[in-house]
């Protein structure tokens, strides 16, 4: 996965669709990024299936696969804000009240926090 989206333009054009952005020329507005890098990295998750060009026009949309990267995307942004903004928040997360929330990772069985030192992992392969 993070040779895919472990770069930081292409987790920034993540973001951008994120914040419904999908034309190349606004990516290069508000990323002030190169045309060049632009078109590689599109490319990168164009052909990994993390958008798909749009039929009509100039812009490219998320796909299933993409739109499931915004878990992990969410969760390491607000790690980046913790531990290298020294909880500096960059934007706050509203949920659809508009009630500031923090997303957090919970167990889907049990709806408790995930803590690394109270899990084990089985390797299935």
């Amino acid at each position: 996965m993070l040779s895919i989206v472990g770069d930081r333009w292409t987790f920034l054009i993540l973001q951008e669709f994120f914040h419904g952005n999908r034309r190349f020329d606004d990516f290069i507005k508000n990323l002030t990024i190169g045309p060049n890098i632009l078109t590689g990295r599109l490319n990168n998750l164009l052909s990994a299936g993390f958008i798909e060009k749009i039929q009509t026009g100039n812009g490219y949309h998320l796909t299933e696969k993409g739109f499931d990267i915004y878990g992990p995307m969410i969760l390491m942004k607000i790690w980046g804000e913790r531990w290298l903004r020294k909880n500096q928040k960059t934007f706050d997360f509203l949920d659809t009240s508009n009630r500031s929330l923090t997303p957090v990772a919970v167990c889907s069985a049990c709806g408790e926090l995930l803590n690394a030192r109270q899990m084990s992992y089985v390797c299935n392969y």
